[in-house]
Formats: C-alpha cells, sequence, structure tokens
C-alpha cells in the first residue's frame, strides 16, 4: 500500500498542521503521541477487534526525537500528570474524610465504599475454601474461574494503588518509583539529559520492554509501556559508542523531527482560510475518557473497537518483515502498533463533547508506514553518523602512532589490533589529503603540525 491520500484524509480531519503549529511532521508526530497514550492508559486488554482474526491489543513504547516533538511529548504527559495528581487528591481527601469520621463515632476502623458485587471468580474462590478436605473432581474448574478475571476492583484498591504514570528523578529512583501501580499497567515516562543517563537506564529499561516486569514479593508483575523524550538529538552520539548500553532506545518505536522524509502532507484549505485544530480540547476529553473508563469499577470489562484492520495487520506484519534488513527487530518492536494508533485515534475521534472524526483502516495503515519509514531513514543516518565518527577516531589513532615514527601497515594494524581493512580504509583518504606518505614500505607523517579534528571531519564527510 502506497498511496498516501488515506494519510492525506487522516490529518487534514485532525488538522496536524496547526497542531504541529506550522510544521506537518511535528504535527503528524504530535497526533501519534497522543492516540499512543490514550492506549497505553487504557485497561489491559484493550484494543481492536476486527472480524476473522483474535483481538489486537492496544499499547506500544516510543522514543521521541527532536527539540520540538519533544515539547510537545512533554506537554501531553503534563495533561497525564495532572490528571494523576488530581486523582489522588480525590483520593487522599476520601481518607482524611474517612479518618474524622471514624473519630467522631470513636471506631477503631473505617470503610471505603462497598463497591460492586464479587464476580464469578472470587466467588468460585470463596466456594473453594468453603469445601473440607474431601474436594469433589469438579475443583479444577472452579480453580478454571478463579483464574479467569481478577477481583472486580474497590476504591481501597484504588487507594493503595493509585498509580497510572511513573516518572523518575533518574535512572536509580526508576525502580523505587515502579510501586503502588494501578493495574500494574503504568505508562513510564522519561526525558533523557545525556548520554551517560541514557546508558544508565539500559538495564531498567530493557527489562520493561522485555516484560513483565517483576514488581513486588509474590510474584506479580508489570505491563509497562514507554514514552522517551530525547529533545537533544542523542541518538547520534550514543550511536557512536562502542558500548551497547544505548541500544535498547533501538527496541521502541521512533518519532523523528528529523527532515529525512518522508513528509506528511494536508489538502489544503480553501484560500484565505485555515483548518483551525481542535485536537488540544480534544485530547483532554479523550484522557478523561480513557481514565474514567479504567477506573470505572462498576464496568471492569475490557474496550475493544470494532475496526476492520484484518487485512491491514496481515500486511503490515509482511511489511515489517521487509523492513528488518534497515530496522533490525522492528516486526516485534512494531508488531502492536496499527492497534495503538486506531484504538487512541478512536478514542480521540469519539471524545465525548467533541464532533465525530472518521478514522479509516486505510488511514491507520498510512499513517504507521509513514513512522516506519522516518525511523528507517532515521536510522541510516545515524549509522552514518556513527560510522564516520570511528573513522576520525581511528585516523587520530593512526596519525598519533605516526607521530614520532615510520610503521608498515602491518606493524600499524598490530599496535591498534585492527584488520588490515579497516587500516587501508583510513590511510586511502590520508593520504591523498597529504598527512600521511608511504617510504619505502612504510607510513609515515610528512609534517608534524598538529592536526584539528574539523580537518578530519571534512575529510570524511563523503567515506
Amino acid at each position: 500500500m502506497n498511496d498516501q491520500s488515506p494519510l492525506t484524509d487522516l490529518l487534514t480531519n485532525f488538522h496536524a498542521t496547526c497542531s504541529g503549529q506550522g510544521d506537518i511532521n511535528a504535527g503528524t508526530n504530535l497526533l501519534v503521541i497522543k492516540a499512543v497514550t490514550l492506549a497505553n492508559l487504557s485497561r489491559t486488554g484493550c484494543g481492536i477487534e476486527p472480524p476473522k482474526l483474535d483481538r489486537l491489543k492496544a499499547g506500544c513504547s516510543l522514543l521521541v526525537n527532536g527539540g520540538l516533538s519533544a515539547s510537545f511529548a512533554s506537554e501531553v504527559i503534563g495533561q497525564v500528570a495532572l490528571r494523576q495528581n488530581v486523582l489522588v487528591a480525590q483520593i487522599e481527601r476520601l481518607i482524611r474524610d474517612k479518618y474524622a469520621e471514624a473519630e467522631k463515632k470513636e471506631l477503631t476502623a473505617f470503610e471505603f465504599p462497598t463497591g460492586p458485587g464479587s464476580n464469578e471468580s472470587e466467588n468460585a474462590l470463596f466456594r473453594l475454601e468453603q469445601k473440607d478436605s474431601l474436594v469433589s473432581f469438579e475443583s479444577w474448574e472452579e480453580w478454571a474461574n478463579v483464574l479467569s478475571y481478577p477481583p472486580n476492583p474497590r476504591i481501597d484498591d484504588l487507594a493503595a494503588n493509585p498509580k497510572l504514570l511513573v516518572t523518575a528523578k533518574g535512572p536509580r529512583d526508576l525502580e523505587k518509583q515502579l510501586r503502588r501501580l494501578h493495574g500494574n499497567r503504568p505508562l513510564v515516562w522519561l526525558s533523557l539529559k545525556d548520554s551517560q543517563e541514557a546508558s544508565s537506564y539500559a538495564t531498567s529499561c530493557d527489562t520493561l520492554l522485555n516484560g513483565p516486569y517483576p514488581t513486588g514479593e509474590f510474584g506479580e508483575t508489570v505491563e509497562a509501556n514507554l514514552i522517551v523524550t530525547d529533545p537533544g538529538d542523542l541518538l547520534a552520539r550514543i550511536a557512536t559508542r562502542a558500548d551497547e548500553k544505548g541500544a535498547w532506545l533501538g527496541r521502541m518505536i521512533w518519532l523523528v523531527d528529523s527532515t529525512l522524509g518522508p513528509n506528511a502532507a494536508e489538502h489544503a484549505p480553501e484560500p484565505g482560510k485555515i483548518h483551525v485544530s481542535d485536537t488540544s480540547a480534544r485530547f483532554g476529553e479523550a484522557l478523561t475518557a480513557v481514565l474514567a473508563k479504567r477506573l470505572n469499577n462498576r464496568d471492569a470489562g475490557t474496550v475493544l473497537h470494532p475496526l476492520d484492520l484484518a487485512a491491514p495487520q496481515l500486511r503490515w506484519v509482511a511489511y515489517l518483515k521487509e523492513m528488518e534488513g534497515k530496522l533490525p527487530g522492528i516486526t516485534g518492536t512494531a508488531r502492536s502498533l496499527l492497534a495503538t494508533l486506531a484504538f487512541g485515534l478512536i478514542e480521540l475521534a469519539n471524545a465525548p463533547h467533541c464532533k465525530r472524526l472518521p478514522v479509516t483502516p486505510d488511514g491507520v495503515e498510512a499513517l504507521g508506514r509513514w513512522i516506519i519509514q522516518r525511523m528507517a531513514n532515521t536510522r541510516m543516518a545515524v549509522r552514518r553518523t556513527a560510522e564516520r565518527e570511528q573513522k576520525i577516531q581511528l585516523a587520530q589513532r593512526v596519525l598519533w602512532k605516526l607521530s614520532n615514527e615510520q610503521m608498515s601497515k602491518r606493524d600499524i594494524c598490530r599496535a591498534l589490533t585492527l584488520a588490515v581493512a579497516r587500516i587501508e580504509e583510513v590511510l586511502s583518504v590520508l593520504e591523498p589529503a597529504g598527512l600521511v606518505r608511504q617510504v619505502n614500505g612504510s607510513w609515515e607523517r610528512p609534517s608534524r603540525n598538529p592536526i584539528l579534528e574539523t580537518d578530519l571531519e571534512t575529510l570524511f564527510l563523503d567515506t
């Protein structure tokens, strides 16, 4: 599927250019961030239910690279944090009122509102608990019922585990914050300050991305999704390092401010008019609705939106397999992207008190391909940058070795423990530039004058 018109229709309906404050690509990234955030904050098991295909669960992890898109992402997360603060404030007020009421009545304890009655799984456990040691052969069926659903949530459960959004002061603080999680499904938001911090997050974030993440003392696990912002464009710098501690960043879907393309587009408005965006207010309404459905303990079921993603999902997996050469591991990383986008876009399109907007399977698929193509182009550019940096560093080492003596090619290879091909690649650039010369089978520097790193950067621009 290469037709861009479904994507153009989608972006026009959601006014991406206006949302991006004139930058169509950043506006499209913002739309994706909103959709993914809504999907990641939904209750476990929510997603898309296409005909003739199993349920497609919503949820994925994002790396938002670049100053403009990262700033938009921070604003989106700020809205989530605001609602979490309101929720915590409501719970704290309820607890204080309950304490005051208990003290007034001279009670030693207080009770929360009862909430919904027991579900069939809870009743099954109760029946098993009531039986004597001579249990009947049907007991396995009761245990099957116990494992079918969690207990119906109550207000005291919410008071004990209210956290929907997890943020951290730094790598050491992250593990401490993965506590008191609502439904053991947090959205984790991190903003990277420098490459050292990115490396320090590696162990925890790798484990979170692997899922499930262990927490608690009784085997409880967490299913988390990450949104990581990279406003300072650390990707290129991290890629030049020899260690693997930044590799976890490659295990997320990238949204980039890059100009490498492909570029998004909207249908042009009528002359003298502009598309005015309402997606900020629309997102606020959709966010409140998603969280309300997640917290609703009177209806603990999942939300499944009907959208015919059967054929697009099959094409999607085949497309991701084709992209593996450019993006190793992308089939696993992005398999759930279509369902995540579809779920979030539908929630955004159907936000309460807002005009309903159309969301089509073709539009969702086109948006997914746009994301992956830009990610692939960015990764190729990052790899070229990393390779150039490595060549510059190697050239510096070769020049330093030749500062005081002549050396044969074999001696240079031995001194630097590198293959002949790597050394020849660097010498072939340094020799035409007059920085090294060959004399009687050995190599030397014709001048001992210092060489600026910027001069080397210029030499290796096109290699």
